[in-house]
């Protein structure tokens, strides 16, 4: 009965006492908009020939074809539906994260994402998926209706929360991955990479010593896996953050992959807290 209570009370202040680091939130939130704004400007020469060579098949489904009708009108105007997605972009990140302004960014991620299937890598699909959970994370005034604002702050925490868990389910997924590969486990992972001459940065030159690539192999397994686990924890948190943005900026320089390593970086600030921010003298 005690464990029961207990479950509740811990319940109640994770989901239903008040919203969860408003300000660490909505700093993620129009990071995640700078980080669209930045890969629209980078890839929008890109983007130009891969429209111009490719044939927009319209789906079947009146759903499927309404939600990507976007899509399918920029890529006959691409440079117009560019101006018009920075436009709306440039709103959504000066006025307050609401549930319009993050259906509209859900939406125009999709379509981003439809336009450029044939570059698409990992870094879009977890945008995707970030900018999905961004829709509960909307901000507004105390309701005085008491059952009203109760609900708001159960979606928006839930939605934090369900954002963090599929980002602990990326790393645990990939290490569990890696855990039951031989090719990683012997090392021999990293080896292959450092010879995929199309990705990896050929000037980091690793030398080709067995216990540095079995040590370097089980570095990124154990990070990725314990990630999964220490993240939750109060103590070890900013630490295991910390060394994620390192492991991502090296990944991100040697195998010239910016984009994934970019939007990883960013995904970190939903595991901030409002006390981050605050020097010791303020807390």
């Amino acid at each position: 009965m005690e464990r029961l209570t207990n479950l509740q009370a811990l319940f109640y202040n994770r989901f239903l006492d008040a919203r969860q680091n408003t300000f660490a939130v909505k700093l993620f939130c129009k990071i995640l908009v700078l980080y669209v704004i930045l890969k629209i400007i980078l890839i929008w020469k890109v983007s130009r020939s891969i429209v111009s060579l490719q044939e927009f098949v319209p789906s079947p489904s009146f759903v499927i074809r309404t939600l990507f009708f976007p899509a399918q009108w920029g890529t006959q105007h691409i440079l117009i539906f560019y101006g018009v997605c920075l436009i709306v972009l440039a709103i959504i990140l000066f006025v307050r994260w609401n549930y319009l302004s993050g259906s509209i960014f859900f939406l125009l991620t999709l379509n981003l994402f439809r336009i450029n299937v044939p570059i698409a890598n990992g870094s879009d699909y977890v945008l995707i998926m970030l900018s999905f959970w961004s829709i509960g994370m909307a901000s507004w005034p105390v309701l005085k209706n008491e059952k009203w604002n109760t609900t708001l702050i159960l979606i928006f925490n839930v939605a934090v929360f369900c954002c963090q868990l599929q980002i602990v389910f990326i790393y645990f997924v990939s290490g569990y991955d890696k855990l039951t590969s031989e090719v990683w486990r012997s090392g021999n992972a990293i080896q292959y990479i450092t010879h995929l001459d199309f990705f990896y940065n050929q000037r980091l030159a690793l030398p080709n010593i067995h216990f540095l690539n079995f040590t370097l192999s089980w570095i990124v397994i154990l990070f990725e896996l314990c990630f999964a686990v220490l993240i939750w924890t109060k103590r070890k948190r900013l630490i295991l953050l910390a060394v994620g943005v390192i492991f991502h900026l090296v990944i991100w320089f040697a195998l010239s992959i910016p984009d994934f390593g970019l939007i990883m970086i960013i995904s970190y600030l939903i595991f901030l807290r409002d006390s981050d921010f605050k020097s010791p003298a303020t807390n």
